[in-house]
């Protein structure tokens, strides 16, 4: 390869050839030693003071370098018939390097502790379904908070539109992840407690893109007095199960013994949001795992999993 010839995932999309190469390089070096950390990353000196010089290049932004990820992605599930997209949001905590920032940087600001500051992600993770492999990340969205922010409560955060709001971050990796996986690909986009975003479920779902995701309110349901976690509790026992439960901060190792409802429902538009133009209600799947009392350790709450999805 000479100075001027690259082929690789940031082809066109960084300024030169030699960006390129170096890009691909410590995406290369962080992936084979499984860290993020530049200095464990870099095999030698010249390779880390590389590294950091290209980061430090403020001729190209990180919007671009995730670009070539988004490449690399796509071009990794051509011809897969059901994929998996996982987000998530995980907050990067600068407060130990507080004084290495000015007051005015427009890339740091408070986090979920509003006295720590850094910067939030949210990425899109593609798994393949058949070989439980990641193929790669079809969105990543890096934003952070200004230091004069208005808290919630403020700026009426209930009744912003969902486009104002830092939760409209899932339907955005949603979408931009539906239209780089084109074709028929089916896509299950999954996500947490977080996600449970009626605005979600009106935009997202089509004919080949699917939802699951846990469910975080008690939603009211279109044309009925009981409310989604009361008619879950109270539907058909469908099945029962074991599940071996690993010990954590909040449970005990043990064998949970599971019951399993489901129910067709349709969860009601929000009654204190403005309806506009979206429909007075969803219909979906309910899906509820709870454990069994038999099986619960004395002073442990049982488990509960509540599921909304799509399929």
């Amino acid at each position: 390869m000479t100075h001027k010839e690259y082929n690789g995932f940031y082809e066109n999309i960084l300024p030169d050839p030699r960006s390129s190469r170096r890009a691909e390089k410590i995406v290369v070096n962080l992936l084979l030693k499984g860290t993020a950390v530049i200095n464990k990353s870099s095999e030698t000196h010249k390779e880390k003071i590389g590294a950091y010089r290209m980061l430090a290049n403020e001729s190209f932004s990180y919007e671009e370098l995730a670009e070539g990820s988004y490449r690399f992605c796509k071009e990794n599930v051509q011809n897969q018939v059901h994929l998996l997209g996982i987000q998530d949001t995980t907050e990067n905590n600068y407060t130990n390097h507080e004084l290495r920032f000015s007051n005015d940087d427009p890339d740091i600001g408070p986090i979920t502790n509003p006295n720590n500051i850094g910067f939030f992600c949210h990425p899109m993770l593609i798994i393949d379904i058949e070989n439980q492999m990641p193929l790669g990340f079809s969105s990543i969205n890096i934003w952070n908070r200004t230091r004069e922010m208005e808290n919630r409560h403020v700026r009426d955060y209930k009744n912003q539109d969902i486009k104002e709001k830092e939760s409209y971050r899932w339907i955005k990796s949603a979408e931009e992840t539906k239209k780089l996986i084109s074709g028929p690909t089916i896509l299950t986009i999954i996500g947490d407690r977080e996600s449970d975003i009626y605005e979600e479920f009106v935009s997202v779902p089509d004919c080949r893109t699917h939802l699951l995701i846990r469910s975080s309110y008690d939603r009211k349901l279109y044309g009925e007095k009981q409310n989604l976690f009361e008619k879950l509790s109270t539907s058909k026992l469908r099945a029962t199960y074991n599940i071996d439960i690993p010990s954590g901060s909040k449970r005990a190792k043990r064998t949970a013994k599971m019951s399993l409802r489901y129910e067709r429902v349709k969860i009601n538009h929000p009654i204190n949001r403005d309806k506009g133009n979206k429909p007075d209600y969803v219909e979906l799947w309910a899906i509820e795992a709870r454990e069994f009392p038999e099986s619960v350790p004395e002073k442990e709450d049982p488990i509960i999993w509540r599921l909304l999805t799509t399929h």
